[in-house]
């Protein structure tokens, strides 16, 4: 909603996400297309209905909030938080570890290392690595 008659109408609006707040803690994420206003979708006293949608694609197993901040010719309006989240279903995740290599010291020894995968790559609850072997 904006002021029927303001001089600068919302252009655009952008749309900011958490995957997971326990997580993540308090970073935004921002969605990297900003969703074109439609102007003049309906005035309702003193007051302007501004809207636009977008598509954000989600990751398995998130529970995800939003929020929403708009913006004109003067600049970005205070994000506004949307009421409802977004829980999508856990799923095997799709890739493994990146960077992993080992090193031993002694013939009795490995030391593996690899990159820690981001918290939107595990799809699933009660996330971890399996280092497997053989002996040969």
């Amino acid at each position: 909603m904006e002021p029927a008659d303001t001089v600068s109408p919302v252009k655009e609006f952008w749309v900011q996400y958490q995957m997971d707040s326990e997580t993540e803690g308090t970073q935004w994420r921002t969605h990297p297309v900003p969703v074109q206003a439609h102007p003049n979708d309906r005035i309702e006293g003193d007051q302007r209905m501004v809207s636009g949608k977008a598509t954000v694609a989600l990751q398995p197993f998130g529970h995800y909030v939003f929020r929403v901040l708009a913006r004109n010719g003067v600049g970005d309006s205070s994000p506004t938080r949307v009421k409802d989240s977004c829980i999508t279903p856990p799923k095997q995740p799709d890739r493994n570890p990146a960077g992993v290599w080992a090193k031993g010291a002694s013939p009795e020894n490995m030391v593996v290392h690899w990159r820690p995968m981001p918290r939107e790559e595990w799809n699933g609850q009660n996330f971890h690595y399996k280092i497997r072997y053989v002996i040969s």
